[in-house]
């Protein structure tokens, strides 16, 4: 399988791909510590999600299952491995301030720390595994290993390790079966929660 069976991404899937990935991450651990209000959730997910997209769109390569949107995953290229404030903020001025009005600020600060994370554990060239979201009513398909499989292929061909953060004891072990490896893992200062790094060398 190669990328070209998969749905590249431009700026006209945002807002269907922020949708679902809304939906995806609704009961994630840190934002939903953060944002237990699920009004303020409903309110702060949709700036998250579409400044997520856009930027990766600008900077990288994002991809969708079809354009049903079952699943969608966001990929940073080595060069662009690591993206700062300043460039969520020139991307994505309105859904930016908008997330962070919204009740955003620590899981900015759960960012920020997960950069400083990945500098650490990734100070080579890499790939960066940015978010893998499947609609809750398509999981256990297979949609997950269909986005994943064909980057990581090209990740080989190149000879390029894949960078990734995850929060969850469950996406470990879904990582650990791609090939991904945890380097660290450390709890966020002033975030109720935990970031481990995983890498993935060349295969």
């Amino acid at each position: 399988m190669t990328t070209f069976d998969l749905l590249s991404l431009d700026q006209s899937h945002v807002e269907a791909a922020a949708e679902m990935m809304g939906r995806a991450f609704w009961d994630y651990p840190i934002p939903a510590r953060h944002l237990p209000d699920e009004s303020e959730r409903a309110r702060c997910f949709p700036h998250l999600y579409r400044s997520t997209v856009k930027m990766t769109i600008k900077y990288g390569e994002a991809y969708a299952t079809s354009s049903a949107f079952e699943g969608v995953i966001m990929w940073l290229p080595p060069g662009n491995a690591y993206l700062s404030m300043w460039q969520s903020l020139r991307t994505a001025p309105g859904a930016t301030i908008g997330f962070y009005r919204n009740g955003g600020r620590k899981i900015l600060a759960g960012a920020a720390f997960q950069a400083v994370m990945q500098r650490r554990n990734a100070p080579m060239d890499h790939w960066t595994l940015g978010p893998i979201a499947v609609d809750p009513a398509h999981r256990g398909r297979g949609f997950a290993s269909r986005l994943i499989r064909p980057m990581l292929e090209r990740a080989d061909d190149g000879g390029v390790p894949v960078y990734l953060s995850t929060n969850t004891e469950e996406n470990i072990a879904l990582y650990e079966h791609f090939g991904f490896k945890v380097k660290e893992r450390a709890d966020m200062p002033g975030v109720d929660g935990w970031n481990a790094s995983m890498l993935r060398e060349p295969q």
